[in-house]
C-alpha cells in the first residue's frame, strides 16, 4: 500500500562537494545503471530483487517509452540523476524523474508535475544526504516547467516518509 505525497517545485542550490559526480541520464549509460541495479539486488518494477542486468537495462528502456508516449523525454531525463563516486566513476545512486503531461482520469488531475519512478541509493552511501540532493535537482531542473513535483511513499517505509517529510513534501490523502 503506497500514498501520495506532493509539494510545490522550487529552486535549490546544490553542493556535491568533490567526493561525488552527479549528471544527467544519458541513453548510453543504461548498461551501467543496469549493472548497478543488478549489483545491489534494486527491487525494479516487477523484479523484487533486481533480476538481471538485462532486466535492468529493459526497465531503464520502459521508463524511457513511458516520457517519450506521455511526456517529455528530455526534461525527464535532465531531472533524472545518476551519481557517481568521484574517485572511482561507480554508481553510486540513482533517480529516475517523470516529466509527463497533465491527463485526467475519472477521479482527479495526474501528472500536474513532475514525479520519482525510481530512486536508490546504494548501501554503503546512504544517510550522506545523497536521496536529498537528487531530488532537489530533480525539482530544480522541472521548476519552471512543471510547477508541482509528487511521489508515491510505501506506508511502513519510515525512512521514505521521514525523507520526504524533511523535503516539505504533504500526504495528499491519495492511496493506491
Amino acid at each position: 500500500m503506497s500514498f501520495e505525497m506532493v509539494r510545490r517545485s522550487a529552486k535549490f542550490a546544490i553542493d556535491w562537494a568533490d567526493e561525488f559526480i552527479a549528471e544527467p541520464l544519458v541513453e548510453p549509460r543504461k548498461q551501467q545503471l543496469g549493472e548497478f541495479y543488478h549489483a545491489i539486488k534494486c527491487p525494479l518494477y516487477h523484479l523484487p530483487e533486481g533480476g538481471t542486468v538485462e532486466q535492468g537495462v529493459f526497465e531503464v528502456d520502459r521508463w524511457l517509452d513511458h516520457q517519450r508516449e506521455h511526456g517529455d523525454v528530455e526534461l525527464a531525463m535532465q531531472a533524472s540523476t545518476i551519481v557517481s563516486s568521484g574517485s572511482s566513476e561507480r554508481i553510486v545512486a540513482a533517480c529516475l524523474v517523470n516529466a509527463c503531461e497533465p491527463f485526467e482520469d475519472d477521479r482527479t488531475f495526474l501528472h500536474l508535475g513532475a514525479s520519482i519512478q525510481h530512486m536508490v541509493v546504494a548501501p554503503d552511501f546512504r544517510r550522506q544526504g545523497i536521496a536529498t540532493k537528487m531530488i532537489r535537482r530533480a525539482m530544480t531542473i522541472v521548476a519552471d516547467d512543471r510547477p508541482r513535483f509528487d511521489v508515491w511513499v510505501e506506508k511502513d517505509d519510515e525512512a521514505e516518509r521521514n525523507l520526504f517529510d524533511k523535503l516539505d513534501f504533504v500526504f495528499t490523502g491519495v492511496e493506491d
